[in-house]
């Protein structure tokens, strides 16, 4: 079809130009009943030559359009071009020969790219007719607005199964007003009847269509496409996702339609390495007794294995020590489909164990559901068993109940953009129902030479007034308030800041920060042993130091020491870590 761009041409600013869409005509992808002798085509899948006699520019020019209708004179070069175009041929070659002519080489059909409208391509066009007219033209400015004006059209083809559609200027006329004609041919139907996909070394293809809900041949839908994009990168897998690109199979879609064309759609991956482990080391000799212990050494080590045998499937081993009686150990599995459902599972097993006087051990599960690329909503259940030593020498057994809901970065995950945690939970069984609330928020901004990473978390605990130690919210160290000892603080509330920010010194990626923690916590007072306690005393605490990040052969190196407030210098708290990818 052809479209007519009018703007009414006054003495005035060039925001005050109307812009008005008319459907003068119509066009045919696939060519036009005067189509030159020149630019006939094979039918078959070969290469097609052809001779043309109008010289070019160049002796080697590539092409890259859509489909488009025959408007140029016959043997022309753009005629043969757009006709190449037409069936679907994507690289277009023109190389003079020794007698004087042109030969045009067509590479096998293997797919279309829309050809892109630039402002730029205006400045001529609309310079003349400025003169025509006698008046000065704003170019870039209506430049751009014929610019977006033309990809809403073409993005309307896109949506609605044209995905080859082209558009091109073809004439102006200029009396009291400005009139661009602009063809806009959009080219055959497309029918998608293969999902392929190339550059992955360990996915299984099988768990690629999965990702994307493909269920089999289907009409072409852009906003389809942009959605299986993003659902990709939020897998965390793939470093770049390249498409989707069209394959052009044949001529005919569905049942022989002729207006339609069979395609297969290709997206070209290269996957990251998926697979992490991490280790934490934390010194002070500031003495805290935490537990009936003086801490000095801390740690954690934490191992993720993602992808496994290239199905999305991942597990994490992870052990951290808070001083010589007290550890945490978790072992989880992640399961992305349930069956063909777009339902995820995850089960973990938990054993932290405190002192000689208590032990916990929690079998768990969720059920997970991704309405889009970026959010997850949850429901889990939990098993637990406590054994309480020292007077009490009682066994518990309680039930947890889990609502979650994730939301992750839109950007590159540690780069930019937000992401955000909540999980509200109630734990029944033997011992009086209580209630957990816990909430986290990640924002990160970055610029060429700068960074900043904010941190915001709570949590809120309700329930009997005499709580058992296994309940409360247990705070300090690297992951909440640096600065301070890991698990120094017990918590029936809390609201924690944590914010870095400094310059990035080098391209590699290294980055030296200031931080600053603080936090307010409502005190979880002891009782009875020390095995259940009440909500005591208000606190406010926080701490300041300094960070630095820096890529190693060894992986990721990272080096923190926070001093809390009130504190000397030399009596905060160092931090060592480093982290690989594999």
């Amino acid at each position: 079809m052809t479209r007519w761009f009018r703007a009414a041409w006054r003495p005035a600013p060039i925001s005050r130009a109307l812009l008005v869409l008319a459907a003068v005509g119509a066009g045919c992808a696939g060519g036009s009943p005067g189509m030159p002798p020149a630019a006939v085509l094979q039918d078959e899948g070969a290469p097609a030559i052809h001779w043309v006699e109008e010289p070019a520019a160049d002796l080697r020019r590539r092409l890259q359009a859509g489909l488009g209708g025959i408007e140029a004179g016959a043997g022309s070069v753009d005629s043969l071009l757009a006709a190449l175009a037409a069936r679907g041929y994507l690289e277009v070659t023109l190389c003079r020969e020794a007698g004087g002519g042109w030969r045009a080489e067509a590479r096998p059909r293997v797919a279309a790219v829309r050809l892109e409208i630039s402002p730029d391509s205006l400045v001529e066009l609309l310079g003349a007719a400025g003169e025509e007219l006698g008046v000065p033209v704003e170019r870039r400015d209506l430049g751009r607005m014929l610019d977006a004006e033309i990809r809403a059209l073409l993005a309307d083809c896109d949506e609605a199964g044209f995905p080859l559609a082209r558009a091109r200027f073809l004439d102006y006329t200029a009396d009291s007003e400005l009139v661009l004609q602009v063809a806009v041919d959009p080219g055959p139907r497309v029918w998608l009847g293969e999902l392929r996909f190339s550059g992955q070394k360990t996915s299984r293809p099988s768990f690629l269509r999965r990702v994307a809900g493909w269920r089999g041949p289907e009409p072409y839908r852009a906003s389809r496409w942009r959605e299986v994009r993003a659902q990709l990168a939020a897998t965390g897998l793939f470093e770049t996702i390249e498409g989707p690109m069209l394959l052009v199979r044949g001529d005919a879609g569905p049942a022989g339609a002729r207006d339609t064309l069979d395609a297969a759609l290709l997206i070209h991956l290269r996957e990251r390495p998926a697979s992490q482990i991490q280790g934490l080391l934390g010194y002070s000799d500031r003495e805290s007794s935490v537990g009936g212990e003086a801490i000095g050494l801390t740690g954690f080590l934490d191992v993720r294995l993602a992808n496994l045998l290239g199905t999305g499937r991942a597990t994490r081993i992870f052990w951290e020590g808070w001083g010589p009686e007290r550890s945490t150990f978790l072992f989880s599995w992640h399961e992305p489909f349930l069956w063909r459902l777009p339902l995820a599972i995850d089960g973990a097993l938990e054993h932290v164990q405190e002192d000689t006087l208590f032990a916990q051990t929690e079998w768990r599960g969720d059920l997970l559901w991704s309405p889009g690329s970026l959010w997850d909503f949850g429901i889990g259940w939990g098993r637990t068993r406590l054994v309480l030593g020292g007077a009490l020498g009682r066994t518990l057994g309680r039930e947890t109940t889990r609502f979650l809901i994730e939301r992750r970065a839109a950007e590159t995950p540690g780069e930019l953009g937000w992401s955000g945690r909540g999980q509200l939970s109630q734990i029944s069984g033997d011992d009086p129902t209580v209630r957990r609330l816990e909430l986290e928020l990640d924002e990160c901004w970055a610029g060429a030479h700068w960074r900043v990473e904010w941190e915001q978390l709570a949590g809120l605990l309700t329930g009997p007034d005499s709580l058992l130690r296994s309940d409360a919210f247990l705070l300090g160290g690297n992951r909440s308030l640096r600065g301070s000892y890991e698990g120094e603080w017990r918590s029936t509330a809390y609201v924690i800041q944590r914010l870095a920010g400094g310059p990035r010194i080098d391209r590699e990626g290294t980055w030296a920060y200031l931080l600053f923690d603080a936090g307010w916590l409502r005190d979880w007072d002891p009782t009875s042993g020390g095995l259940r306690g009440v909500a005591g005393s208000r606190r406010l605490v926080w701490a300041t130091g300094l960070g630095l990040q820096a890529p190693s052969r060894a992986g990721r190196v990272r080096i923190e020491y926070a001093v809390p407030g009130g504190e000397a210098i030399l009596r905060g708290r160092l931090h060592l870590g480093v982290s690989g990818a594999f």
